[in-house]
């Protein structure tokens, strides 16, 4: 039996994001509260959040959802796939866009509704930025994931034998180094590795951490969360690790 799924590419999904982030902007301007320091704070404060909610569903896409479970199992069984290759690419618009299209509709449906019930005081106005901030980083975080990898340009073989030498380093430091040294031999667009350095998008080295023992640093936008989460979700991913190995070596062997 099929498990129901998303398309994995979908120019309309991706028109749909950008029309409700276009009409939340709009309304946005016809109520006239927002200030820049408000403009500001919402900036960062849905980027954190953003960062967190990519965090918890990559964990829970890597260690909770079964493959057969309605939609969300076929996205954990390509999560995983992305671990055994991490073949992610910026040049993949369409699929990386769509993706993040998803979440970027489901925002904006909250937008919708707080917009139709809501007054127009000025907090009403920062919630409403901020959760217009949250639909452009959904649409956008699946790219920015896609610059950590630069599947076309670094081999998938190369880049798991490179972690595996990486994976036997003494310390964090040494293994960060050693990441973002792979990845300075990558032709990352200049723009994007500024802002990879100023810690804005996801930074490869920090990012690739995950891919060393995948019990640390889900993050897919920023890294800002991962401070905060590791200390909770290393624990969990450790757990449910022993468990699925503990099940494996229980399953009879063909």
């Amino acid at each position: 039996m099929s498990v129901p799924t998303l398309p994995g590419r979908s120019v309309p999904v991706i028109v749909a994001a950008l029309i409700a982030i276009g009409g939340t902007a709009a309304d946005l301007l016809t109520r006239g509260h927002v200030s820049l320091f408000g403009l500001v704070a919402a900036l960062v404060i849905s980027g954190l959040l953003a960062d967190a909610i990519t965090a918890c569903a990559h964990f829970s896409f890597d260690y909770i959802f079964p493959y057969n479970f309605p939609v969300f199992g076929p996205i954990a069984q390509g999560f995983n796939e992305h671990h055994d290759e991490p073949s992610l690419d910026p040049k993949d618009k369409i699929e990386n866009f769509t993706l993040g299209a998803y979440g970027s509709c489901a925002i904006s449906i909250v937008s919708s509704g707080f917009i139709l019930f809501s007054d127009h005081g000025p907090m009403s106005s920062f919630v409403i930025t901020l959760l217009l901030f949250l639909a452009i980083w959904g649409l956008l975080f699946h790219h920015l994931h896609s610059y950590a990898h630069m599947g076309s340009a670094l081999d998938p073989h190369r880049f798991t034998r490179e972690i595996e030498r990486i994976s036997i380093l003494e310390s964090k430091r040494e293994r960060k180094a050693a990441l973002r040294a792979l990845f300075d031999t990558v032709p990352i667009p200049r723009f994007i590795r500024i802002l990879q350095r100023l810690r804005l998008t996801l930074e490869p080295g920090r990012h690739n951490l995950h891919h060393i023992h995948f019990e640390s640093d889900f993050s897919s936008v920023n890294g800002w969360s991962d401070p905060l989460l590791n200390p909770i979700l290393g624990p969990a991913a450790r757990h449910f690790k022993a468990k699925r190995l503990h099940r494996d070596s229980l399953a009879p062997h063909a």
